[in-house]
This record gives C-alpha cells, sequence and structure tokens, in this order.
C-alpha cells in the first residue's frame, strides 16, 4: 500500500507562526497528502493568514476546546494512513517527511517514528549528512519511556491503524495528553526515534509556573491510568521512578514559580518514591535532586539566591522531551542558512 500522510496542525491564536508551519509543511521533499489546519476557537487573524494557501490546506474551525480536543478532530477527518502532528509554532526541515517515510518502509514492524529536534528560529536548518542514518535509529521501549516523555509531538507520524487501535488524545488530560498517547502507542507497538534533528522547536514564552498544579495534577491522572489498566506488569521499581520523576518535575515547576514550600515538599516526595539516582535517560544531569535539595537548603540559609529557570527548562521537566541543540555533538549535522521566503506573501 502506497504511504499518504495526513498532517494535523491545531492552532489557537496562532496568526503569527501558524504560515511559517505551513511553508515548512510544503516544502517537503516528500509532500503530504492534505494539510488539516484545525482553529480551536481562535480570536485573532488565524484564518486570515491562511486564506492565501487556498485547496492546499484543509481549514477547520471549532470553538475553543483545547489542543487534544483540536488534534482528535484532525483525527476524524484524516484520509491519510500515516498521521504526523505539528505544533502551529513549530517547523520542519524539508527532509523530514522523506527519512522518516524511509523508516517505516525499510523497518515495518514501527507504529511510530519521531526525530531529534533543532532549536528555531536560529541561523539556518541544519544540513544533514548521514551515512546511514537509519542505521543508527535508536528504538523507544515503554519501559524507557514511561519515567520521562523523551518525545516531542511535531516530530511523530504515527500509523493511523495504529490509532485506531489505542484511541485518540485524553482530552480530560491538559500537559501530558502527548505523553498519554505515546504511552498507549508504546504498549502495542514498535517507536523508532531516527537520530536527525528534522523537527524545529520554537522556544516561546509561556507561564509554566502559572500551569504548574494542573500539570503535576495531571501527570499522576496519567500515572493512575497507567495503575488502573495493570500497564507495570508487575515492574514495581519502575513505578515508583515514574512516579518520583513526576515530584521532581513538580519541585522544578514550583521552584520556577517562587513556591519554595510546595517545592520542597515536591522533592521530599521524589526521593520518598525513589531514593536511588536516576540514570543518564531520565536527565542529563547528574545527581539532580541532590544538587537540588543541597541549593534549596543554602537559600534557606541566606546563602545563595533562587536559581533562575526558564519555561522550558521546566516544561521539559514536567514531561516533554529534552534533546540536543544544533551545535551539539551529533552525528552527520552541519549548518545551512534558511531559504530566504519561509511565510506566505500576504
Amino acid at each position: 500500500m502506497k504511504s499518504t500522510v495526513s498532517v494535523i496542525v491545531p492552532a489557537y491564536n496562532a496568526a503569527r507562526y501558524v504560515a511559517e508551519a505551513v511553508e515548512s509543511v510544503l516544502a517537503q521533499t516528500h509532500p503530504p497528502a492534505e494539510v488539516l489546519i484545525v482553529d480551536d476557537g481562535s480570536a485573532d487573524d488565524t484564518e486570515e493568514r491562511l486564506r492565501p494557501y487556498g485547496g492546499r490546506v484543509r481549514y477547520i474551525y471549532q470553538q475553543n476546546q483545547g489542543v487534544a480536543s483540536a488534534r482528535n478532530r484532525g483525527l476524524r477527518e484524516a484520509r491519510g494512513n500515516l498521521i504526523a502532528f505539528l505544533d502551529a509554532d513549530d517547523v520542519w526541515h524539508p527532509e523530514k517527511l522523506r527519512w522518516q517515510l524511509m523508516a517505516f518502509a525499510q523497518r515495518p514492524e514501527l507504529g511510530a517514528v519521531s526525530t531529534q529536534r533543532f532549536d528555531w528560529p536560529g541561523t539556518g536548518y541544519p544540513e544533514l549528512r548521514p551515512a546511514d542514518p537509519l542505521a543508527s535509529m535508536t528504538l523507544i521501549s515503554w519501559p524507557k519511556l514511561v519515567v520521562r516523555n523523551h518525545l516531542d509531538t511535531s516530530a511523530i507520524v504515527v500509523r493511523s491503524g495504529v490509532l485506531e487501535a489505542v484511541g485518540p488524545f485524553d482530552t480530560q488530560l491538559q500537559g501530558p495528553e502527548d505523553f498519554d498517547l505515546w504511552l498507549r502507542i508504546a504498549e502495542v507497538t514498535t517507536f523508532g526515534h531516527l537520530n536527525l534533528p528534522l523537527t524545529g522547536y520554537r522556544n516561546s514564552p509561556g507561564s509554566v509556573s502559572k500551569q504548574a498544579d494542573r500539570m503535576i495534577r495531571d501527570k499522576y491522572k496519567m500515572l493512575r491510568k497507567l495503575d488502573g489498566r495493570s500497564a507495570w506488569g508487575g515492574r514495581r521499581l519502575l513505578r515508583r521512578k515514574a512516579y518520583s520523576f513526576a515530584n521532581y518535575s513538580g519541585f522544578l515547576a514550583f521552584r520556577e514559580a517562587g513556591r519554595h514550600g510546595a517545592a520542597m515538599r515536591r522533592l521530599l516526595r521524589s526521593f520518598a518514591w525513589y531514593p536511588f539516582p536516576y540514570s543518564g535517560t531520565d536527565t542529563p544531569a547528574s545527581f539532580p535532586r541532590t544538587k537540588g535539595l543541597a541549593l534549596a537548603l543554602l537559600r534557606w540559609a541566606g546563602l545563595r539566591k533562587s536559581p533562575s529557570r526558564t519555561s522550558r527548562h521546566a516544561a521539559e521537566h514536567l514531561g516533554h522531551p529534552h534533546m540536543p541543540p544544533v551545535g551539539s555533538d551529533v552525528s552527520g549535522v552541519a549548518r545551512t542558512l534558511v531559504p530566504q521566503s519561509i511565510t506566505a506573501s500576504h
């Protein structure tokens, strides 16, 4: 069967960036069969920004119901046998779909394929010079994924049959709704990850600190869903580690919000759930909780000011992935200039 890709782009007040996202899709060397823009009740001129594309995109409007609902609307409308997700403020490298479709063709057991990311905007797209990128593809197992989300939503392509089997995004979750779906996918199929920076991730200023309570609450709700369907399969220590990391994420978020008492409570709960060191795949830093505890004690002793954290740093530990930025040691990658025109003329 020929592979046909449906691209789903949820948009909410995304007029500033959505044309750039669409341009990156239309510039793919292997173009998709359709591009669905689901406007989740925007109050800005998102629709007007999309009019120049005419029939090249399908514009779908709905009342504001949240990003999970918008993606699910796109899933109901999609006709392709592969589904690709792209957030309205992110972009794709022109070769992204081509490499992912090659992975599906050469590894038919794969149910989903993700990629590395690069910071966007930057000085340009990464120039790809891989000898054999598929040979360096890694497989992300459910036990590896359940502690921390290593995946970017905008990087993922999934077989539509897999999504039909596991169900859509859970609209009762706000924050970890994507993580929840990736875990359900990883329970039933193989998740491949291309070690190539093909997804441009925009570090948009956010208010993660204001969302900390909701994010932690829904992360716990997601983990309890795993408890309810006995997904752990007797792996009790892994379960404790996952709950521990959820509390560590809460520590980071509350610390950023300046709620140091709540942060300390989350950190202590994290140790109570899992007192052992995290592995390098869980967090790039060594002994982060021990260091966090020491810094908190120094702050309370008046010897150190509170650390400044970006919203992106906290968001990554709340369930979003951490990938090495372009310029780090990524095999087969160099830099090239961005095409002069990447946005539609209006």
